[in-house]
């Protein structure tokens, strides 16, 4: 279960771009998977990218869109633990994965 206090960083094996919309791909260069990120998730990302805590973003996420707090947590833990299932992030403090040969 995802804690308030956990934080996560953008894995060294993804590349990401913003489209036009706000949505963000990214590319999982280990598996040759791509991922779409509406513009929520893509705030989530950026985010990420500033090493804010789980907390941190459901705070932001409550008041840059104006929902709840079960509702903000519940979307950002949800996002945080699918991109940790998928390897697009990784727990600070883990070490970095291999290249891909």
């Amino acid at each position: 279960m995802l804690d308030p206090n956990s934080s996560f960083r953008p894995s060294p094996e993804v590349v990401d771009t913003t489209l036009p919309n706000g949505e963000v791909v990214l590319l999982q260069l280990g598996t040759k998977r791509y991922y779409t990120l509406n513009p929520t998730g893509a705030r989530i990302w950026q985010w990420l990218a500033q090493r804010r805590s789980a907390g941190e973003m459901s705070s932001e996420l409550q008041n840059e869109f104006d929902v709840s707090p079960d509702l903000a947590w519940q979307g950002v833990s949800d996002l945080l633990s699918a991109l940790a299932e998928e390897r697009l992030v990784l727990p600070d403090g883990a070490e970095d994965p291999p290249r891909p040969a």
